[in-house]
């Protein structure tokens, strides 16, 4: 091999090699969660390091003389620009290769996916939470795209939210995606819909975090899309929102407006008190729950300062007794000198939230019937809620 077809190769091997480098540590994000956040760096070095040993070891012209042989080799012009072109013919071709096969997230492939009542375009990604019943549900998808992103789809009974309410729901988001929302700032503006018309978008932006929420209505319900990344976000999300289309089906609609327990609560022995379309009350020989389902996106209150007002409203007087963290406290109860126990807790699932009061004369009882509500698991796509007789079931 000549001297000049050795520069030649190596100034293709070493385009290759910058650009994998570039497209590695440029257009990928530095947290890839893909074996070729390694691949890639370790083909580039090799090729940077086969190129510069062709280099070295190009072939030499003959020596005419011990003193004359280094000033004849070194007065031999190197090809600059044809090097130059050659690294070029490595560099493209190979970005444009890894670009189809590593596209950023950006420009992530979108596959339409068909959910009650609407479809929607949706990238590939770890599947975390898939709870699709037609009144509420949500699918949650990570290591997105590039392997940055996470995208939420979530759906609820309910029209449009205020744009203030939206901006609530930003913290149940991020805490939902287990993503860090410190120092970061909000922003409310609009995209383009899948019709054309301004959808309400919410934008948060931190230093190491970019997330849009945007809200459509559809039918009786609204649905909520959410897309979070370290960046590139906003074009993944408007190609997200534009593949949205509504076609709820009237039969569903006409009895989605309230939300199905989530719990698959079995309790032997218990029947129903009283229920309507919000809460429900049942009852054993020792104790007795009410039962409520909340949106799965909603933002819950604060217990210990909800539970107070709501018992003392009917003469009772509370203390809190226990109290961990924003889902669980228990409580003493005691109205004109009865006294008794009692826990209100918040069990989160995919289709809503259980709020959960439980309530019984003593405080083992009451330890006791919180463990065995605690221990149920949220309802399986299509699973009927529990269901109680109206009286206690004859012995």
């Amino acid at each position: 091999m000549s001297a000049r077809t050795s520069l030649y190769l190596a100034a293709v091997l070493w385009g290759i090699s910058f650009s994998l480098f570039a497209y590695r540590f440029a257009v990928m994000p530095l947290i890839w969660q893909s074996p070729m956040r390694i691949v890639l760096p370790g083909i580039a070095c090799g090729l940077f390091m086969g190129g510069l040993q062709i280099a070295r070891m190009r072939s030499k012209q003959p020596d005419i003389s011990p003193a004359s042989s280094g000033r004849q080799r070194r007065s031999q012009p190197i090809p600059l620009m044809a090097m130059l072109g050659l690294f070029g013919l490595g560099f493209l071709p190979v970005f444009g290769l890894m670009w189809a096969l590593f596209p950023p997230l950006s420009r992530a492939p979108l596959a339409k996916r068909d959910l009650p009542g609407f479809s929607i375009a949706l990238p590939a990604g770890e599947k975390v939470t898939d709870a699709v019943t037609y009144p509420a549900g949500s699918v949650m998808l990570k290591h997105v795209g590039d392997g940055s992103g996470v995208v939420v789809v979530s759906w609820e009974p309910g029209g449009n939210l205020t744009r203030d309410e939206l901006r609530a729901m930003l913290p149940l988001f991020t805490k939902a995606m287990a993503l860090d929302d410190a120092g970061g700032t909000t922003k409310l503006g609009s995209i383009a819909g899948p019709d054309g018309k301004p959808i309400d978008t919410v934008t948060f932006d931190t230093d190491g975090l970019d997330m849009e929420l945007s809200m459509i209505g559809c039918g009786i319900r609204h649905v909520m899309i959410a897309t979070a990344a370290q960046g590139g976000v906003m074009p993944l999300h408007q190609r997200i929102v534009k593949s949205f289309a509504c076609h709820p089906d009237p039969t569903q609609e006409s009895t989605a407006t309230s939300l199905a327990f989530p719990l698959a609560l079995e309790l032997s022995g218990w029947h129903l008190v009283a229920q309507d379309d919000e809460v429900t009350q049942i009852s054993s020989e020792e104790a007795s729950l009410v039962l409520r389902t909340l949106p799965p996106a909603l933002q819950t209150p604060d217990l210990a300062s909800f539970i107070g007002p709501a018992f003392e409203q009917t003469g009772a007087h509370v203390e809190v007794v226990d109290k961990r963290g924003n889902d669980y406290i228990k409580v003493k109860l005691e109205d004109q000198g009865d006294s008794g126990m009692g826990w209100v807790a918040l069990f989160r699932c995919p289709t809503g939230i259980a709020l959960v009061l439980g309530l019984a004369h003593d405080d083992e009882t009451v330890s006791a019937l919180y463990e065995k509500v605690k221990s149920a698991r949220c309802l399986r796509a299509g699973e009927s809620p529990p269901s109680w007789p109206d009286s206690v079931a004859p012995h």
